[in-house]
């Protein structure tokens, strides 16, 4: 119960939009009315309710900029809690595409890294001062043993 109180508390609409505009009061009282129902969908989709009041609140400037824009909304709580769970959608996927690895996987990834690196270079030198005729071999040659690795 002092969990619901707490939640409650954490939904604060401001007065004005983001462009300044007063806030209908039918837009806020929806807020208020579709805050439980707009948390568990923000749960459902991002595990907890931390961003919860952030989205409700946009969700409302939204709306708010839109009837400033001469837009009608039927009905206030379908608007906002549509607003709240595509906007939830949204964020679930965006951390999606984000996965964390630990330094194990980093390591299997990375592509190896050359321990004779003065070796690889005498030998590009070496390389350089063939003929043309013999740079092809070598290159055959060389890839060949690589191939076979």
């Amino acid at each position: 119960m002092d969990q619901r109180n707490e939640a409650q508390t954490r939904l604060w609409i401001p007065k004005r939009d983001s462009l300044g505009n007063a806030v209908d009061a039918r837009l806020i009282e929806a807020a208020h009315r579709i805050w439980e129902r707009a948390r568990l969908v923000v749960v459902r989709y991002l595990a907890d309710d931390t961003d919860a009041a952030e989205i409700v609140e946009a969700a409302v400037d939204s709306a708010s900029r839109r009837m400033g824009n001469h837009h009608t909304i039927q009905c206030f709580e379908a608007y906002l809690f549509r607003s709240v769970t595509r906007e939830s959608i949204r964020r679930f996927k965006r951390n999606q595409k984000l996965s964390y690895l630990d330094n194990g996987s980093l390591e299997r990834i990375a592509a190896p890294v050359s321990q004779d690196l003065d070796r690889e270079l005498d030998e590009v030198k070496q390389l350089g001062e063939l003929s043309a005729g013999t740079r092809k071999r070598w290159g055959e040659v060389s890839s060949a043993s690589f191939s076979m690795v």
